[in-house]
């Protein structure tokens, strides 16, 4: 579970403690909280800083099932980025929301075409071995290595 004890912020993703810089952002003064191993920062007046915390919103793991998914959301563009601590799976999806001016949100005036790009899935080579039997391992890892 991730913590903030007296301005100190844990990343979601490792755990460890999250670098804090001051920055002015539009003439006003910034919190910007990032950690640098996972790749995630976050503004302190996203409104998705520190949900990661909430205790009633696991999130499955697609790729084994495993409840207790570990992830990150950033509501100013729709960043998502998840870490599966049993079977390694990285989930990430970039952000593409647009903003006018205003801060309003831009809805696209076609919301039936799907013009996202789509959501990488990273899945270590071990837990092909564990579903498919250590023979198909085998043979696929040997495909692999030839091309």
């Amino acid at each position: 579970m991730v913590i903030i004890i007296s301005g100190t912020v844990y990343c979601p993703l490792c755990e460890k403690q999250m670098a804090r810089r001051e920055v002015m952002l539009h003439a006003k003064q910034a919190t910007l909280y990032f950690c640098r191993p996972c790749k995630i920062g976050i503004y302190d007046f996203d409104p998705a800083f520190n949900k990661w915390r909430d205790a009633d919103s696991s999130i499955p793991c697609p790729a084994c099932g495993y409840e207790k998914l570990k992830w990150f959301a950033r509501y100013m563009d729709g960043y998502f980025k998840g870490f599966c601590p049993k079977c390694k799976t990285i989930l990430e999806k970039d952000g593409d929301v647009k903003f006018k001016k205003s801060g309003a949100i831009i809805i696209p005036e076609d919301m039936e075409e799907d013009n996202d790009p789509p959501v990488e899935v990273k899945i270590p080579w071990k837990h092909f071995e564990k579903r498919l039997g250590k023979d198909k391992y085998n043979a696929l890892m040997q495909k692999v290595n030839r091309n």
